[in-house]
């Protein structure tokens, strides 16, 4: 009782207490309780303005290993589009991802690398983020029998087949399987081989997984190595297929200008 009486004491005291004063109180007795307060109050505002001003992405690449040092040329190449195809930057946004590098060598270097890149990656594709990913053969290779690209069959129209058919490569389904198959009985997969893209007739079951975009200049300009083939894969739940087929038909068109 003699702390609350003590108490009470001080409150009357504050009444007449000048500002300064009254403010010390106030701050001795409630700050974290303020702190607290704004602390919400600020992570509202920012989720709301993040919900507000959030836009939605009509097409995401990644350009593996790109090792781009040419951002502009990039940046000139996204604006491009997004003007050609008119779309509303205030809604929408446009993105080529050349952060991302993936090696296939042997060292511990590289396998802490390519541990975060791989989480990365399977986290914005599980969750339908990403549309389509450029590499050489090897690294598109070893993504595909991870089972990340989608059968191109399933998203491109006929005419589409027919336009970009010649330029096809393959995965086959049976290793697919086989690999998974292994995974979930925790097997060694790495002893399983992957068959040459390009030999659809000596897989069991092949599907076009990738289209090769060597000859568009548009592109491989965007790389600083020079590589066997550079391969373009839409990813298994690719949010936006149509706008990645408009993205191919667009660097194309502008390779042959």
């Amino acid at each position: 009782m003699a702390a609350m009486d003590e108490f009470r004491k001080e409150r009357e005291a504050m009444k007449t207490a000048p500002f300064k004063q009254k403010l010390a109180y106030f701050w001795d007795y409630y700050k974290w309780h303020t702190i607290i307060i704004v602390a919400v109050i600020v992570f509202g505002v920012s989720m709301v303005h993040n919900i507000v001003t959030k836009t939605d992405s009509v097409l995401t690449g990644v350009m593996l290993n790109t090792f781009i040092d040419d951002y502009e040329k990039k940046e000139e190449l996204v604006d491009e589009f997004i003007k050609l195809k008119e779309i509303d930057t205030d809604e929408y946004h446009v993105e080529l991802n050349t952060s991302y590098t993936y090696s296939l060598e042997d060292s511990s270097t590289a396998a802490q690398s390519n541990y975060a890149v791989l989480q990365a990656i399977m986290a914005q594709g599980a969750n339908g983020m990403l549309d389509f990913m450029t590499g050489d053969t090897a690294t598109m290779v070893d993504f595909a029998y991870k089972g990340w690209f989608t059968d191109l069959r399933t998203v491109l129209n006929e005419e589409q087949i027919e336009m970009y058919e010649p330029y096809f490569l393959y995965v086959d389904q049976a290793v697919l399987d086989k690999i998974q198959e292994a995974s979930n009985n925790l097997e060694d997969t790495t002893t399983i081989a992957h068959p040459d893209p390009s030999k659809p007739e000596e897989m069991e079951k092949p599907f076009p997984a990738f289209i090769d975009m060597s000859q568009c200049k548009t592109l491989t300009d965007l790389y600083t190595y020079e590589t066997d083939r550079l391969l373009l894969g839409i990813f298994s739940n690719a949010p936006n297929p149509d706008m990645t087929m408009e993205f191919i038909a667009f660097v194309n068109e502008k390779t042959g200008d």
